[in-house]
C-alpha cells in the first residue's frame, strides 16, 4: 500500500502506522469514502491540522475488521521517501 510508509512499524491493523500526508489529505477530501472515513476531532497545532483526528479504515485484504486510529504527530524525515507523513495509533 503506497499510502503506508515502508518504514512504518506495523501494517494496517497494527497498533501504529505511518500514513503518507498526500493520502491523508485525499481521505479528508472524501476520495476514499466509504472505505476510509476521517473524523476531525480538533484542529492541530504547529501546522499539523490532522493531529487529534480519528480515521476509520474499513475492511481491506488482510484486515478482517475495521480499524480506528488517532493521528498523534506529523513527521518529516528520510522515511517515506523524504515526504511528510503522520503517525497514527490506536486511540486510548
Amino acid at each position: 500500500m503506497w499510502w503506508i510508509a515502508d518504514e512504518s512499524p506495523h501494517g494496517l491493523g497494527g497498533p501504529e502506522i505511518w500514513i503518507d500526508e498526500v493520502a491523508l489529505d485525499m481521505y479528508g477530501r472524501g476520495d476514499a469514502y466509504p472505505a476510509v472515513t476521517v473524523i476531525r476531532s480538533k484542529v492541530g497545532v504547529n501546522g499539523s491540522r490532522w493531529t487529534g483526528s480519528l480515521i476509520r479504515f474499513g475492511t481491506y485484504p488482510g484486515l478482517d475488521k475495521p480499524a480506528v486510529y488517532m493521528i498523534i504527530a506529523r513527521r518529516h524525515s528520510q522515511a517515506n521517501g523524504g515526504r511528510p507523513f503522520y503517525v497514527a495509533r490506536w486511540p486510548d
